[in-house]
């Protein structure tokens, strides 16, 4: 069993949007962090040589942060851009993981793992868009958006079983 705290503090989102009615490229960029923390379990499966295998699940629940959103649009002007507002959002979290256990002593273990986690969704916010145009500057009421955050990750650490 363990109890697992999770902070990520930064993560960079960058990536390409299509707007039907721009040309690309369409430069997307926002921060996200998150809160989340878990109750997992482990199951050790039978040795294969030295080496114990083992997998685990967990359920808790994450808090997630967007910041505002960017679009860029070069092809209109290189200073064309929609801002929206980023959101904040809670809910539930989960991981699924599975690894190798590599005894270096009779208490001590290597551990290599694999670990996926679903943190919930990132959302922005019902709100006002900031359109930039040569002409201008817009306001436009908008919906939310939403997407899954989730992460996979590779671990090394290292495990002390008390006796």
């Amino acid at each position: 069993m363990e109890a697992l705290f999770s902070y990520r503090p930064a993560y960079e989102y960058r990536g390409q949007a299509n707007f039907i009615q721009s040309a690309p490229p369409q430069p997307a960029t926002a921060n996200l962090s998150s809160v989340a923390g878990f109750a997992v379990g482990y199951i050790d499966l039978p040795r294969i040589r030295r080496v114990r295998p083992y997998v685990g699940a967990g359920v808790g629940a994450a808090r997630n942060r967007m910041s505002a959103v960017t679009y860029g649009f070069p092809a209109i002007a290189p200073d064309a851009s929609t801002t929206i507002a980023g959101g904040t959002t809670s809910g539930l979290a989960w991981l699924l993981t599975a690894g190798v256990a590599i005894p270096l002593s009779e208490q001590l273990s290597l551990d290599l793992a694999y670990r996926y986690t679903g943190l919930g969704r990132v959302q922005t916010d019902t709100g006002t868009a900031a359109i930039v145009r040569p002409a201008g500057t817009t306001k436009l009421e908008i919906g939310g958006t939403q997407s899954a955050l989730q992460t996979h990750g590779a671990m090394l650490s290292l495990r002390y079983a008390f006796r």
